[in-house]
């Protein structure tokens, strides 16, 4: 049974008045919520009935949730020894029951394809599930004590590993009937995950420790030392770099896994929750763009947090017992809390603000490895879409512009708010002397070109040649402001858009110190010529 409408006290201005809906019109057979404003002027931001919906239907504490690959399902596992299948939207109607476990079920995943279940107990198993027929496929008795935590890998072959208090980390494969690999931990294990790439779990619990096991060694091959008390739950960045753990000691921490890190691999330390004299194994998730973490606290109060500043955003109140995992929708801004209270909660947060989008611009355009796309437009025109990696990117502004313009500078302003889709607008101004090396602009294809507004460039790669060397004549320039529309993920720049007739890129740059290039269609015009005799 799901209520709904059930307001948090003093919960922010943008969870409150879940009753007042102004729906859109049906598209797709379903009712789409989000963007809608309610009676008091708060703007939707997800799809979800009412901006907070309480879930009840469990007998005992509920001790995990996930929501599924695709977010429209929802699983919750109980001190009642049972798995609870709810669906995400519209009245979040609980449709189906899983049992089998004969003790409390302590952690709950979805496989990668979205139709399997992974569950552990106190019962000393491990379990998978077929949510479809609604039937356990495995059972997993190898532990010999309370298996407390398990976790599949999120790509690739269906293997999942899982933790114990018998001291024991086992790695499974779904294909076959017994474990493929055991470990021995040095103590008891409370939480484990799978690494992004698969070659390595991590373990923690008693021992205060984070260990890292190299699966084709099948020995440890890091030790993360900072926590001062027992380590109750663990999680992996969506990006596989990072690695979030929640311990007794009422902190939380952010530690870099990626490989020639520092000596120091703790890059933040989060306060705010708690732990308490029940001991439970409180959790931890990120938000699948990694702009947030959050983690279950004892106080009855679910916390969400900036991981780059380490600020709590969210303190949501509500539950009436610990709450032992909080866990981000996959799709939509919404968090899940479950709770010793055996309710669980789903409530819709805002949008990322603009401020945060101004800390990832300050950073000129921070990336990742995997860069970003960038679609140039004209009025009336289609345009161009390229992507840019971060070797492009380090290569044209190292290689290029800064040997030749030592105090290049970009500006960026924001303007206006996050839209529903994640973008900004914002200003771009760069500024700078010429008083370095020699400015010499490369060549460079474009895939998709609009040259004119009664024709398309659609066939093979237009080629725009390399530029003469400018040599350094000290001038000082400040380009023309470019207008974009940035979408930031996480904390790197993912997506940019350039608004029709404002862009000023690398060739706009040598015009403004005196070159002259030639126009797209002079350039098509002279790669069309015949060579001469």
């Amino acid at each position: 049974m799901a209520a709904v409408g059930q307001r948090r006290p003093h919960s922010p201005d943008h969870l409150q008045n879940s009753q007042a809906l102004v729906k859109r019109q049906r598209t797709d057979d379903q009712q789409l919520i989000i963007g809608s404003v309610t009676k008091d002027g708060i703007r939707r931001t997800s799809n979800l009935l009412a901006p907070i919906m309480q879930l009840v239907g469990h007998g005992g504490e509920v001790l995990g949730m996930r929501f599924s690959p695709d977010g429209q399902t929802l699983a919750s596992a109980s001190a009642d020894r049972t798995l609870l299948l709810w669906r995400t939207y519209d009245e979040c109607e609980n449709f189906m029951m899983l049992r089998g476990h004969k003790n409390a079920v302590l952690e709950v995943h979805w496989f990668s394809n979205g139709e399997t279940l992974l569950s552990c107990s106190a019962d000393k198993s491990v379990r998978c599930w077929d949510t479809e027929a609604g039937v356990q496929v495995k059972r997993l008795s190898e532990h010999t004590a309370i298996v407390n935590s398990c976790c599949p890998l999120q790509r690739g072959p269906p293997l999942f590993v899982s933790g114990g208090d018998d001291s024991r980390v086992k790695v499974w494969d779904m294909r076959s009937k017994r474990s493929i690999q055991t470990i021995e931990a040095p103590a008891p294990v409370c939480a484990v995950a799978f690494s992004a790439a698969g070659d390595q779990v991590y373990s923690a619990g008693l021992d205060n420790h984070i260990t890292a096991w190299e699966l084709r060694k099948g020995a440890a091959g890091l030790t993360l030392q900072g926590h001062a008390d027992t380590i109750t739950g663990l999680r992996v960045s969506p990006e596989g770099n990072h690695l979030l753990s929640n311990s007794m000691d009422n902190t939380l921490r952010i530690w870099d896994m990626r490989p020639y890190a520092p000596a120091n691999r703790c890059e933040k330390v989060l306060h705010g929750h708690q732990h308490s004299f029940e001991q439970g194994l409180l959790r931890c998730d990120w938000s699948p763009d990694g702009s947030r973490v959050a983690a279950g606290s004892a106080d009855r109060v679910v916390y969400v947090w900036d991981p780059v500043s380490g600020e709590v955003q969210y303190a949501l109140p509500g539950h009436k017992g610990s709450v032992n995992e909080v866990v981000f929708h996959p799709k939509e801004p919404i968090v899940g809390s479950c709770s010793n209270d055996r309710t669980l909660f789903l409530g819709e947060l805002a949008n990322p603000s603009k401020a945060s989008l101004e800390a990832v611009l300050a950073d000129d355009f921070k990336m990742g490895e995997e860069g970003y796309t960038k679609k140039f437009t004209k009025a009336g025109e289609e345009g161009y879409t390229k992507k840019f990696t971060k070797a492009d990117y380090i290569g044209l502004t190292a290689g290029v512009v800064l040997p030749a313009i030592p105090d290049f500078k970009w500006g960026h302003a924001c303007s206006g708010d996050v839209d529903d889709d994640g973008f900004c607008i914002v200003t771009v101004q760069a500024t700078g002397h010429h008083t370095g090396a020699p400015l010499a602009m490369p060549g460079f294809e474009l895939p998709l070109v609009t040259t004119q507004a009664t024709g398309h460039h659609t066939g093979a790669p237009l080629a725009m040649p390399g530029l003469e060397p400018l040599p350094p004549s000290g001038r000082h320039f400040c380009l023309a402001e470019e207008v974009q529309k940035v979408k930031v993920v996480g904390d790197k720049v993912a997506e940019i858009q350039v608004l029709p007739n404002k862009g000023a890129g690398p060739r706009a740059l040598y015009a403004a110190l005196g070159g002259k290039a030639p126009s797209q269609a002079a350039a098509a015009a002279a790669a069309a010529a015949p060579p001469l005799p």
